[in-house]
């Protein structure tokens, strides 16, 4: 629970520190060099109005798959489009009307490497393979009033200003409330909300 705890905190640092970066289209249109990088994931399609920024600047996307590098900001415009992202460790993300930033920074507790996912999007879905051992990828994504910790896990985010809500299809997750400091754990099958006045309760996900 306390190394949970602690990669939630860790989260909330580095994607805090990150924030002012989410705001895509306020750059200029010249890309920075990305050839000396190593790519992250792989932006793979996109039924709607999609754009990507690397360190602050536009970056032209003609045709995809295009890759995708650490810090990163994709961004998709369209209530019934989507963009989909693939990220190590057989990741897949579905991101509608809205965007994420692309991070990562090593785990101090444990080995491995934390992907960290911000942004302001409508609706995220995902999909994290389970893998036991110290290689499973640990996502963490940050919502403006909670912080979620995932492993080996089905879900979708829905969010409407502050009011968010998670449903698990498979595994578990983490919400952490950044209003109360509480947590609770998610399991597959179940779904919950949250906001500015801290965690909600628990319910069984209606077919």
């Amino acid at each position: 629970m306390c190394k949970a705890f602690a990669l939630l905190a860790i989260a909330i640092f580095h994607i805090a520190a990150l924030g002012a970066e989410f705001a895509v289209g306020e750059s200029s249109d010249t890309a920075a060099p990305r050839e000396t990088s190593t790519p992250y994931g792989t932006l793979d399609s996109a039924d709607c109005d999609v754009s990507l920024q690397h360190e602050g600047h536009a970056v032209r996307v003609d045709k995809l798959p295009v890759a995708i590098y650490e810090g990163d900001v994709v961004a998709c415009k369209g209530a019934r489009g989507a963009a989909h992202i693939t990220l190590p460790k057989q990741t897949s993300l579905r991101l509608v009307e809205g965007s994420l930033r692309i991070g990562k920074y090593l785990d101090r507790g444990q080995p491995g490497i934390v992907t960290a996912i911000g942004g302001t999007f409508r609706q995220l879905d995902g999909a994290v393979k389970h893998i036991e051992g110290n290689n499973a990828l640990k996502l963490v994504v940050n919502t403006p009033t909670g912080t979620l910790g995932i492993r080996g896990t089905k879900f979708r985010i829905l969010q409407n200003g502050s009011r968010v809500n998670l449903m698990t299809f498979a595994g578990e997750v983490l919400v952490h409330s950044t209003v109360t400091n509480k947590e609770a754990r998610v399991r597959g099958g179940f779904e919950l909300h949250w906001d500015e006045h801290g965690l909600g309760q628990l319910r069984l996900i209606r077919p």
